[in-house]
């Protein structure tokens, strides 16, 4: 018997199991999609600039003097959420709810964490994620959304530093399949959160942001929970998922 191979086989097997794991875990938080009047599952317009999506430094931002942060920072901790951030954000009018909602162009998984006693925030992933819900919207398909989701990965992995200069490239990428909707310059150094979205706006991508609760549905849940056992395996090559090798 060659142990080795079957050694190899499972671990492979097992980076294939957490691979769908991780894809199921983020399926609902890609997905999202918030209402302009949010109150409780969402802080829109956090922050001046963009420290987390086109900056590339490990920013650590102080929260504990923002009344709606450290609200949120609670909300989330009680439900067992995770918090995530998204900017640009998209702006439309959904037919089927009759609400104007927004969704993040790119999102990130961030972290609350104390320190001398008190409250900061700061980017949990290397990398941001294109929002699902947000490329929908904007007539892309799935095969499409994981064709541009590589290119954009490959160019947050560059040397490019300079935040204006990297959503400037990522905009260029997406811009070559679709036409986007600019409603203002998407720059990373100077928000417009200061001005709320409103109605009466245009529909389209303004250089806005948010900080979100992420959850996943019931249904995922049990799907997760399934996956983290067989995660947990180490006689996947003696199951019937073995044939995904052969």
């Amino acid at each position: 018997m060659d142990f080795k191979r079957i050694e190899i086989t499972m671990g492979l097997l097992n980076k294939i199991i957490a691979y769908w794991y991780d894809c199921i875990k983020n399926e609902d938080i890609l997905e999202k999609d918030i209402s302009i009047n949010v109150r409780s599952k969402a802080v829109l317009y956090p922050f001046d600039n963009d420290p987390f999506v086109f900056d590339k430094k490990e920013n650590l931002i102080f929260v504990s003097g923002n009344e709606k942060l450290t609200g949120f920072s609670e909300y989330i901790t009680t439900r067992g959420y995770e918090p995530y951030y998204g900017y640009p954000i998209l702006f439309y009018f959904d037919d089927d709810s009759k609400k104007y909602l927004i969704a993040p162009l790119f999102i990130i998984k961030v972290k609350f964490i104390k320190k001398d006693g008190k409250l900061y925030l700061q980017k949990d992933e290397q990398y941001p994620t294109c929002g699902i819900q947000a490329f929908s919207r904007l007539g892309f398909r799935t095969e499409e959304i994981a064709d541009i989701s590589q290119s954009l990965e490959r160019l947050f992995k560059s040397e490019l530093s300079n935040g204006g200069n990297l959503a400037e490239k990522c905009l260029e990428i997406i811009q070559k399949e679709t036409e986007l909707p600019i409603n203002e310059p998407i720059d990373p150094g100077n928000l417009t959160n200061s001005k709320r979205l409103s109605k009466t706006m245009t529909q389209g991508l303004y250089n806005k942001s948010l900080v979100f609760a992420g959850e996943n549905t019931v249904y995922n849940i049990h799907l997760l929970q399934d996956l983290l056992e067989l995660k947990e395996k180490n006689d996947l090559n003696f199951t019937a998922l073995s044939f995904t090798l052969e």
